[in-house]
């Protein structure tokens, strides 16, 4: 009996180590680190010199593409969309971790107001049945405009994060999502 005993306390004890130990794992994955690399190659692909100078946005295309600094949103467009296209679409394929479910329309104003911002802007969106989803993260999430925050100035740890505006049914029925690369 006294053996059953000690073997129940011994195998109690390591379910709760375990557990414990699992608990600590998750909350340090869901902590994981921001991969922030891709801001750079980003930077360097917006500032090679092939902007289209005097461009005007035109909401016909498939994509646009705006950088948001001090408050002040400019369109451009670059002879080689096709690389920057490329690109974005492979940083959003790298998203793995959603940071916050929702964020208020007032704290995304916020935030392009004092950031400094890309904001990538499709056409239609990725659930469209006549456009395919350009990239593995808009088979999954409906969104048209997704944004890339390339400073924080409002130092709410957000560098290196993408707010998505999720679309639901219609136009006016959105939210705004956090997300990152790990």
């Amino acid at each position: 009996m006294k053996r059953r005993t000690i073997s129940f306390v011994i195998g109690t004890i390591a379910v709760v180590l375990l557990a414990i130990f699992g608990a600590l794992l998750n909350a340090n994955d869901y902590r994981g680190t921001r991969d922030v690399s891709w801001i750079d190659e980003v930077e360097d692909l917006i500032k090679k010199e092939n902007w289209v100078p005097n461009s005007e946005y035109i909401p016909m295309q498939d994509w646009a593409f705006f950088i948001y600094e001090n408050g002040e949103r400019q369109y451009f467009y670059l002879k080689s969309n096709d690389e920057f296209i490329s690109h974005i679409n492979s940083v959003m394929n790298r998203i793995d971790r959603q940071i916050e479910e929702s964020i208020s329309d007032e704290f995304f104003d916020e935030i392009l107001a004092t950031d400094k911002v890309l904001a990538v802007v499709h056409r239609f969106s990725t659930k469209t049945s006549s456009w395919r989803a350009p990239n593995d993260f808009g088979m999954n999430i409906d969104y048209r405009k997704a944004y890339f925050v390339l400073e924080d100035k409002l130092g709410a740890d957000l560098e290196g994060t993408i707010i998505v505006r999720e679309q639901s049914m219609g136009e006016e029925d959105y939210r705004y999502s956090v997300w990152q690369i790990s």
